[in-house]
């Protein structure tokens, strides 16, 4: 555990001049902003860019997308598809109809895997991807009673839909990093669950998981990437008993 640590913090450190400015500067909702590393299997019809050079149409997409979905195992993939799609639907004409279309027939496969009782990696999946889904679309104001609705209660049915996710595969360290990057805020203070989520993922054997939280620390809490930190996982559960304190205090 320490030695994977000190091995990314002396990575880092040699980047250090660079990483650091590079990470002030593009802070934003990491759901829309930070592409997600994935497998190099992974294969989406939209590139990273969000780029319509394909000719795919957008209503079209939506049914790209859930065919993605349905033959991606893994949550990172599916973070990134629905990144780029939604990206891509940003720039069709009836954006919002299509980008309520996408949540519908999320809503619908959760519905369904409930109904027919699908074992739990499946059940699983179909909540985690709503969650992620709702995440991006709350970002876009895209979720179907956006206008009607505050802030905090979109958050908290975002939180819930992962929760779902996380009690059903509660190991999934790709899992936690889609909730960790669900959490995340803009500014430099961030909730319980971001860093509970984050430090999951990071104390986890997943590679990929590990890299996704070495993306996330550089682009979006360059704070605990002091040259002081000996240790990312005692600078997380810092930053985590940190969070709770102010939790506490707000409440």
């Amino acid at each position: 555990m320490v030695s994977k640590s000190l091995v990314l913090v002396s990575t880092l450190a040699l980047a250090g001049s660079i990483l650091m400015p590079f990470a002030l500067a593009r802070r934003g909702a990491p759901t829309i902003c930070f592409p997600v590393h994935v497998a190099e299997s992974y294969r989406f019809v939209v590139d990273v860019g969000a780029s319509d050079a394909d000719g795919t149409e957008p209503r079209d997409l939506l049914h790209v997308t859930l065919a993605t979905l349905d033959k991606e195992p893994s949550a990172l993939e599916r973070m990134e598809t629905l990144r780029r799609a939604c990206l891509r639907l940003e720039h069709a004409d009836d954006r919002s109809a299509l980008m309520r279309t996408l949540h519908d027939s999320l809503r619908q496969r959760v519905l369904d895997a409930e109904a027919i009782d699908a074992p739990p990696e499946a059940r699983a999946r179909a909540w985690f991807d709503l969650g992620y889904a709702h995440a991006i679309l709350t970002d876009f104001g895209a979720v179907p009673d956006a206008t009607d609705t505050d802030h905090g209660t979109l958050v908290a049915r975002t939180t819930r839909y992962l929760d779902k996710a996380l009690a059903l595969t509660p190991k999934d360290a790709r899992m936690h990093v889609g909730a960790a990057f669900a959490h995340a805020k803009q500014n430099t203070a961030r909730d319980v669950p971001y860093f509970q989520h984050l430090l999951a993922a990071w104390t986890s054997d997943d590679r990929l998981a590990r890299l996704n939280v070495e993306a996330a620390l550089r682009h979006f809490d360059p704070e605990l990437l002091a040259t002081a930190a000996e240790d990312v996982t005692r600078n997380l559960e810092q930053a985590l008993a940190r969070a709770n304190e102010e939790f506490a205090r707000s409440t």
